[in-house]
């Protein structure tokens, strides 16, 4: 079997593997013969495990997981982890960059100056994507919920149009989502 990630920390493990059982039987269920399952999860229906991680990291972390257990399957034995284990190291750089974006446009709103959202969305990127790394808890996934639904609010508080209305109600229905 192949070894549990040295790179997962904390959650991750569960929500990786969370992300494994749905990517390859659609449930949320954590597969008995994975690496990370460990002690985790609950006891559901027909004895299958289930994962406590929320409905969105899974979501966003899927394509990543697929990704690498594709190239695990071209590129080395079945049980291989090498490159699904990698690609998880690019999820959250990416919906963190998201919601850096999202930071920029809503500061954007706030300000009307493009010096101020900038030189704030700079500080917050070098700052949010520093805090998961450092495994001290920060939420990526969350925090990208919570900045898409501020952006979505303010941007609403100012147009007529329906686009802002159903980026905050996405965005506070991931962040809802983001904890079981």
């Amino acid at each position: 079997a192949p070894q549990r990630s040295p790179y997962l920390e904390g959650y991750e493990p569960e929500t990786a593997a969370v992300t494994e059982g749905f990517v390859k039987t659609g449930d949320f269920v954590l597969l008995p013969d994975s690496p990370l399952r460990g002690p985790l999860g609950i006891h559901g229906q027909e004895g299958k495990l289930i994962g406590r991680a929320g409905l969105t990291d899974p979501l966003v972390r899927a394509p990543f997981y697929a990704a690498g257990w594709a190239a695990d399957e071209i590129t080395s034995d079945s049980d291989s982890w090498k490159w699904r284990d990698r690609a998880f190291w690019f999820a959250s750089p990416f919906y963190v960059a998201i919601g850096v974006a999202f930071f920029f446009l809503a500061i954007l709103e706030l300000t009307a100056s493009r010096r101020w959202a900038l030189a704030l969305a700079g500080l917050f990127a070098v700052a949010s994507l520093a805090w998961p790394y450092s495994k001290i808890g920060m939420e990526g996934v969350l925090m990208t919920a919570l900045i898409m639904t501020l952006f979505g609010v303010l941007r609403a508080a100012r147009s007529d149009r329906l686009w802002p209305w159903v980026l905050a109600g996405f965005g506070a229905g991931a962040a809802l989502a983001s904890k079981p």
